[in-house]
């Protein structure tokens, strides 16, 4: 191979790494056209190892690292029925799956305190539902309890969603069907 012939190779091989630079920036670029809106609220999903989501304000699911718990915290705060009424929830820890309808946001965990009374973990919540707009949280430590209390919202059964999932499509478009102004 001649020397203006090796020349020409390497000019070539150049012109390819340079087109595959710009066309993975370009790419990456596009990425990042996740929609912005104007409480800030709905924007940030996290930083570094601290991962998060919104739901609908103030009520948002976060989690420290990618091996942590999801974790929603409660506002109103939620206290476990007499004879317990002494334990109180201060936020669903081990979020697995969760739904949103109606304006109710509806909440699965299979987490139970071990620091907590036998007798509270016995009767510990594991089905949540949040009313954001009239200050409501109540737990229910049985499925069907949880079921007939959402009917009265007009919801049958709810379209359970895992966090990891709304969290993937919350980081990629910035958008969640709660968002206000998501369409």
């Amino acid at each position: 191979m001649s020397d203006k012939e090796r020349r020409k190779r390497c000019d070539m091989k150049k012109l390819t790494y340079c087109i595959m630079i710009m066309l993975i920036m370009l790419n990456m670029s596009s990425c990042n056209s996740r929609v912005q809106h104007e409480d800030k609220f709905y924007n940030d999903p996290g930083e570094f190892t601290y991962s998060r989501f919104p739901l609908v304000k103030p009520y948002e699911v976060d989690r420290m690292d990618g091996e942590s718990p999801w974790v929603m915290m409660l506002f109103v705060g939620l206290w476990a029925p007499p004879p317990n009424d002494t334990y109180l929830y201060g936020n669903v820890k081990d979020v697995r799956k969760l739904s949103f309808k109606n304006g109710v946001i509806l909440a699965y965990s299979p987490y139970i305190d071990q620091q907590a009374d036998e007798s509270i973990k016995e009767h510990y919540f594991h089905w949540f539902v949040v009313v954001p707009d009239k200050s409501i949280e109540v737990g229910f430590e049985n499925e069907s309890a949880f079921l007939e209390y959402i009917q009265q919202y007009g919801i049958q059964q709810p379209d359970w969603v895992q966090p990891n999932e709304i969290y993937k499509e919350f980081v990629r478009t910035g958008c969640l069907v709660w968002i206000p102004d998501c369409d």
